[in-house]
């Protein structure tokens, strides 16, 4: 498989949860999914009042098998933290965001990422983003790719999925992810 179609299978399940919403309740089957990881980011379980976009993100991840390339997090500094570490982490004026790619936003110019997104399409200097918690629901926002609220843009590692990706092979990428998780929590 491409990267550019494993791009496209992660778009197409974050645009199946296009319209869910706090008012009806069916965020929620968002946040359950999240809430399923036998280890939980900081050990934090998300509650159904809680903002989710990051969660949103991660249930993509978690839904798609590919957790270990869209890093699981409640929390958007931490998610975006866990991207810089991991050297997948762009700023906005050095890299020419793809779909499938995430975008963070710093709403109130401080340095640190408020929001996140999943960039579905660029079109010119012009972004269409899905949004988890955008509106109270998943919902599309279209902006300029020089946007001051762009804080920079998280890269999973899609090229590392190219080829044949089979069952097995996704199960011991996700214990591996999970092995590290576990270690890292183990040491503080």
């Amino acid at each position: 498989m491409t990267e550019n179609k494993i791009r496209m299978q992660t778009l197409a399940c974050a645009d199946g949860w296009v319209g869910a919403n706090e008012k009806d309740g069916s965020h929620k089957k968002i946040i359950d999914l999240y809430n399923t990881q036998t280890f939980l980011p900081r050990g934090y379980k998300v509650k159904y009042t809680d903002a989710w976009c990051a969660a949103f993100v991660s249930a993509i991840g978690i839904k798609m098998g590919i957790s270990h390339i869209l890093l699981p997090e409640c929390g958007v500094g931490e998610m975006m933290t866990k991207y810089k570490k991991a050297t997948f982490f762009k700023k906005p004026d050095h890299y020419t965001p793809k779909p499938g790619d995430l975008i963070v936003y710093d709403w109130d110019g401080n340095g640190s990422g408020n929001h996140i997104g999943i960039v579905e399409r660029v079109w010119g200097n012009n972004l269409t983003v899905l949004e988890g918690n955008y509106k109270n629901a998943v919902g599309r926002r279209e902006l300029k790719m020089g946007n001051k609220a762009i804080l920079g843009y998280c890269v999973p590692d899609y090229r590392s999925l190219e080829g044949a990706v089979d069952g097995v092979k996704r199960v011991q990428q996700y214990l591996n992810v999970l092995l590290v998780m576990t270690i890292s929590i183990m040491m503080g």
